[in-house]
């Protein structure tokens, strides 16, 4: 009998069934090992493996198709919260962000930005959006330790009872005065 090759073992097989013609596409992978159903003789695995270049041009495609993923997620994101943003579309590129898209006013831009420069995995926002009625632009506060949103008012804007500002720049992002964590950047709006 002659051995014929298969995508995981080389089995036995009949002279009457012929073996595979000419050299693999990929290259070789084989394995020789003890095997559980060889009674202590070792078994020879076989497979096709990936060239380098396949393997890089693999993981490329992957990396593109999770990078396309991410956008479409940061896509939804941003339509959820429901901005009257016109023809919205988000790119997501090595933690880069690009946001494109026509916002009514630059509150709602900058809005748009810093909720999505405020989710996970994204560690820059390229800004690409239009503005229909534009504004002078905010001032923009990264959250400390604790930090409260009047402690904030008071620093930024000069007095603490004005937090509500800075609550009401940064919603729909923010739900509750209360609830700031470090890290999270803040819309500061300015006179």
């Amino acid at each position: 009998m002659r051995p014929i090759l298969c995508h995981l073992c080389i089995f036995e097989h009949p002279p009457h069934i012929a073996p595979p013609q000419g050299p693999p596409q990929t290259e070789l992978l084989a394995i020789n090992a003890p095997s559980p159903w060889d009674r202590g003789n070792h078994s020879t695995m076989v497979g096709l493996g990936d060239s380098p270049s396949e393997t890089a041009a693999e993981a490329a495609k992957d990396e593109e198709l999770m990078e396309l993923r991410e956008g479409n997620k940061l896509l939804r994101f941003v339509m959820q919260m429901d901005l009257g943003i016109e023809n919205p579309k988000v790119e997501y590129d090595d933690g880069v962000a690009t946001v494109w898209g026509t916002a009514p006013s630059q509150k709602v831009k900058e809005n748009t930005i810093l909720a999505t420069g405020n989710c996970a995995g994204v560690e820059a926002v390229d800004d690409r959006m239009e503005v229909v009625e534009p504004a002078p632009e905010a001032v923009f506060y990264t959250v400390k330790s604790g930090d409260t949103l009047g402690g904030i008012a008071k620093e930024q804007l000069g007095a603490a009872g004005r937090y509500k500002e800075i609550f009401e720049a940064n919603t729909p992002m923010l739900t509750d005065p209360n609830l700031i964590y470090p890290g999270q950047v803040l819309r500061i709006p300015q006179d």
